[in-house]
Parts: structure tokens; sequence; C-alpha cells
């Protein structure tokens, strides 16, 4: 399988070059072949990104022009931190049924992520992708316990980083961590959301039909589910094996042709960060509406 990935600025991409591709030792996956990397040359980060993809792995191709990999590849990793640039990338591999792995944030507005799906149903592409917290022991654990108790639990509290004043989409980049952990908890079928910002942090409240759940962007990764008779169950949420659960999704897209399936679910966190963005911009509760795709 020949990939390319694109994206050197991420930190992502050096990680899983690492494993796809590494300097020293046995690949994750021996028969996938990464035969080059893309390199926005207008990011600052772009050039140390390369530095670091270098250091830990056996790639040797760079270039400025992701198009040129059309032509050359089974299936593409975005790893771009420019949530606004994804479905651009992605687009052209797209409209060739190409398989396309797509990083956190999956687009920065409803309208892209609309599009970008349509996409990839209309050419039978396979897509996946997000954030890698949804892989976490944690996480799975506290989203077992709501499917157990759907009907006696009463929501909870996430918290993961923010960084209100990245140059890659501010809210938008980190954003996705958090919600992305808590529609998997909990479900994306989120009514409404309030939402204030305190200088570099951001409080939110969630509605469901029947509970709530309140985030706090700005702190480390923790997870909790409120359950009946005052008890709560809550992790400090690890981030150990989640790039390897990563890349087995995208080795097994690729390798079996199927990806995402529900297309709705996927796009729902970036209509849930978009109306979030709106309620604590715009200090009002504000409707949560995911279009059917």
């Amino acid at each position: 399988m020949r990939i390319a990935i694109i994206g050197a600025e991420s930190t992502h991409a050096r990680s899983f070059a690492a494993f796809l591709a590494p300097k020293e030792g046995e690949k994750l996956f021996p028969n996938i072949e990464i035969i080059g990397v893309y390199a926005d040359a207008s990011l600052q980060d772009s050039i140390s990104g390369i530095e670091g993809i270098q250091r830990v792995s056996s790639c040797e191709y760079f270039t400025d022009n992701y198009l040129e990999f059309i032509e050359q590849v089974d299936a593409v990793m975005i790893t771009s931190r420019l949530g606004k640039s994804h479905l651009l990338y992605a687009r052209p591999f797209l409209e060739k049924g190409i398989p396309v792995w797509i990083d956190k944030p999956l687009c920065m507005n409803v309208a892209d992520a609309v599009e970008l799906v349509t996409l990839a149903q209309k050419y039978k592409a396979a897509i996946c992708g997000g954030s890698s917290l949804v892989f976490s022991k944690e996480i799975k654990a506290l989203a077992e316990i709501v499917r157990q108790h759907s009907f006696t639990h009463r929501g909870g509290h996430i918290t993961a980083p923010i960084h209100m004043e990245s140059e890659y989409g501010g809210f938008w980049f980190y954003a996705p961590h958090a919600i992305e952990m808590m529609t998997n908890i909990f479900g994306t079928n989120v009514r409404s959301v309030i939402a204030r910002r305190e200088k570099d942090s951001v409080r939110a409240l969630y509605e469901y039909n029947d509970f709530a759940v309140s985030v706090y962007f700005g702190a480390g990764y923790t997870a909790s589910v409120n359950l009946d008779n005052n008890h709560t169950k809550c992790f400090e949420v690890s981030l150990e094996g989640c790039s390897q659960a990563e890349l087995l999704e995208f080795y097994n897209m690729v390798s079996t042709g199927k990806g995402v399936v529900n297309y709705k679910a996927y796009i729902a966190p970036v209509c849930i960060i978009e109306a979030t963005v709106k309620a604590f911009e715009q200090d009002k509760r504000i409707e949560i509406i995911i279009p059917e795709v």
C-alpha cells in the first residue's frame, strides 16, 4: 500500500511516520510504504516538522505540491493542522475514489464537512479519522457504562486542553478532543449549547433530551459519568496506545475499503463546535442542528 502524508507541520505526522516507516526497527504494518510527505511552505512549523519526520523515519521525499501524489497512492493521511484546508486537500483524492484519513478537526465549518462526506459518498471513497482520544481505554469504558445505564445516567463532565489563540484555527484546533470524547460517551444527539469564554478557556453546557454534559475547555484530559444514587465514575484520560489505534483504523480502512458508515455522526463534532463558537461569541443558547448526509 503506497500512502502519502499531507501536512508535515503536525506532530501527528511525525508520530505516524515513526510507526509506518521507522528509521530503525520494524514497521507497524510491513506492507505500507510512505512514498512522500507534503509540507506547506507557508507555515512556520513546516521546516521543523520535516526535520522531525527525518529524525524518526526513513521517509526521504518531501514536496510542496500535494497534487503530485494523486496518481501514485492507494490512500492518504491528512495530518495538516489547518482544518480550514482539509476539504481542499481531500477533494482531489476523494474524486479519484482514494481512501482518506483526516485528522481533527475534520473541517472548520459545517458546509465544508457536508461537502466532504458528500464527495466521499458520491465517489465511493472510504474516509475516517478524527481525535485520537476516542481510542482511549477510559473513554471506551465510560461509553460502555452509559450504554449499560442508558436510562439511569445523569450526564457528566469533560475537560481537555484548548489554545484559544492558536494560529491553526484558535478554539477549533483543540476543541475536537473534548467534543469527540463527549460524543463517543454520550452520543451525538445534542440539542443545544450554552457557552462562555473566560480569558483563555471556555465553559460550556451541552443539553441532550433528558440530561446535560458540562465541558471545560482549558484543563487536562478527564471524563466522568454521573449515575443514580449520587455515584460518579471519573477517569483521567490516557493517550497511551491512541496513535497506534488511529493507524489501525486507517490500515483496516485501506485494507477493506470500508471507512465511516454513519456520516451524520462523523460530521456531528463540526456542527457542535460551530454552535459552541456562536454560543460564547453571542452569549446565548444556540440550537445544534446536524444535517442529514
